[in-house]
């Protein structure tokens, strides 16, 4: 699903590519950091880094770091089950001399077999003294059938899932929580990995094709929408080390850099 916190649109829309892990692949394997600038950009105008920690395995603490301030801290805790349980997100205002702004916790919920069924999202501001002022709170709520999510809905819309005799996803329909459709996503696989992505609106129209190619160790090189090249991945001893994305929309200009990334991982 795709929510993004309020405070975080100051630190990641920057980059809404770049510092995007892509999970579908083998190879990302717990960097420390993530550093992301524009393809072009050979004064570092814009750049972001995200340090990562760990602890047990487990992603513990993020840091991101705008031109080199703190404009972030992301804490993750555990339950006993080693399962998420809370998130606490720390925004930082660099323009105002490094002092707190906002914080959102976010907590998970989990069923008697040990599956997410809501996350409680608690959003506050913060003023010049320090003191936290509830803002707001939103939810999303996790559905499931024989083991399988089939609906998830959060504050503005809800999607659900169809699934393949192998339990891959291969249909995603997202609609409002009136039950207006917005979009729906085709998906398919070759031996676990997914291999091809159609969106199509409302009106039934194809909106783009995506194509994810690999390597012969099933590392994602290249993602291809209709005929243009939008990201690009290379790895050095199974781990990936750079990552480079393209935007071909139809602003460019919204985003810095054009809307073309660079990112290299650091272990």
């Amino acid at each position: 699903m795709k929510y993004l916190l309020p405070f975080l649109i100051l630190t990641i829309a920057f980059f809404p590519g770049c510092l995007k892990e892509n999970n579908g692949s083998p190879a990302l394997k717990k960097p420390k950091a993530i550093f992301c600038k524009c393809q072009n950009d050979t004064y570092d105008k814009f750049t972001k880094r995200v340090e990562k920690s760990y602890k047990d395995s487990k992603l513990s603490e993020e840091k991101v770091f705008y031109r080199g301030k703190l404009s972030d801290s992301i804490i993750y805790l555990y339950n006993d089950y080693d399962l998420l349980s809370k998130e606490e997100h720390y925004h930082i205002n660099i323009y105002n001399d490094q002092k707190l702004s906002s914080y959102v916790e976010i907590k998970s919920i989990y069923d008697d077999d040990l599956k997410l069924i809501k996350k409680v999202h608690k959003n506050y501001k913060i003023d010049d003294e320090g003191n936290f002022k509830f803002d707001k709170e939103s939810e999303e709520s996790y559905f499931y059938e024989n083991g399988l999510l089939v609906k998830s809905c959060g504050s503005c819309a809800c999607d659900e899932f169809e699934y393949n005799n192998k339990g891959e996803v291969i249909k995603r329909t997202v609609f409002s929580l009136k039950g207006y459709l917005f979009d729906t996503y085709y998906y398919e696989y070759r031996q676990g990995h997914k291999t091809k992505e159609i969106k199509e609106g409302p009106d039934g129209n194809i909106r783009y094709v995506k194509d994810y190619i690999y390597d012969p160790f099933w590392h994602l090189i290249k993602v291809k929408e209709d005929d243009n090249i939008i990201e690009e991945n290379k790895y050095f001893f199974n781990k990936l080390v750079e990552k480079k994305t393209y935007y071909f929309g139809i602003d460019p200009g919204y985003y810095p850099c054009q809307g073309n990334y660079v990112a290299t991982y650091e272990y």
